[in-house]
């Protein structure tokens, strides 16, 4: 009997110690388990919110600050209409696009004229493109009259913007006020003539709505032939 006992309390004893082995190895497999889990979820969590990391969020933030950029500078822009005193400035610009449009040698207005027709006679008016205090770009235009629809039109007869300021918005702002302008004056319509090779400025236009009247041809006299036929 005393032996049975002592056998049974030795087999309690045995299997008590074999579970709290057990039981303790189960919970250092699952620390271990933890902590080799915990290693690559750490990895994710700071890859995604590296900011040195050179993926879509950082190109994003480039995209961002450019068109905030763009938006500055069109916003920035203020229209201003010339003055009297302008008139040197407004010969620059003159020159600015006749150079461009290869047509340098058939500049020959001078200051005084430009004074008497402009700001004396005001047979024609003109705006500038002012960013920072510096004017980037002009535009000069008169008005004529529409047989056809009853109404003036606005004759958009320069707009120029120089070329380190070009690709900013500025030509546009500068168009898009003289619209505004033809709208305020209940005009009928606004032209201009662009020369056939410049496809930048067509392309451009296009893009506005403008239409190209290839029906039409000009016809100029100029002032040898005016003096001629009188």
């Amino acid at each position: 009997m005393i032996w049975f006992v002592i056998i049974t309390v030795i087999v309690i004893v045995f299997y008590g110690i074999i579970s709290i082995g057990t039981s303790r190895k189960s919970v250092s497999m699952e620390s271990e388990n933890e902590e080799e889990l915990s290693i690559p979820l750490s990895i994710t969590v700071t890859s995604v919110s590296d900011k040195n990391n050179p993926s879509e969020p950082l190109k994003d933030d480039n995209e961002s600050s450019k068109l905030k950029k763009c938006m500055a500078q069109k916003n920035n822009v203020v229209i201003r209409k010339a003055e009297r005193r302008d008139v040197p400035l407004l010969l620059e610009f003159i020159k600015g696009i006749a150079q461009y449009e290869k047509m340098e040698n058939e500049v020959v207005a001078t200051p005084d004229v430009l004074e008497q027709e402009m700001f004396d006679e005001h047979r024609a008016e003109a705006v500038f493109a002012v960013v920072d205090g510096r004017e980037v770009g002009f535009a000069l235009y008169f008005y004529n009259f529409s047989t056809f629809i009853g109404h003036s039109g606005l004759y958009l007869e320069d707009l120029f913007v120089w070329p380190e300021d070009r690709g900013k918005g500025y030509g546009k702002a500068l168009l898009l006020h003289l619209v505004k302008i033809a709208r305020e004056h209940h005009c009928g319509r606004m032209e201009w003539s662009c020369l056939n090779w410049n496809q930048p400025s067509i392309d451009f236009y296009l893009s506005l709505g403008a239409v190209p009247m290839k029906e039409w041809t000009v016809y100029r006299l100029d002032a040898a032939a005016l003096e001629l036929l009188s």
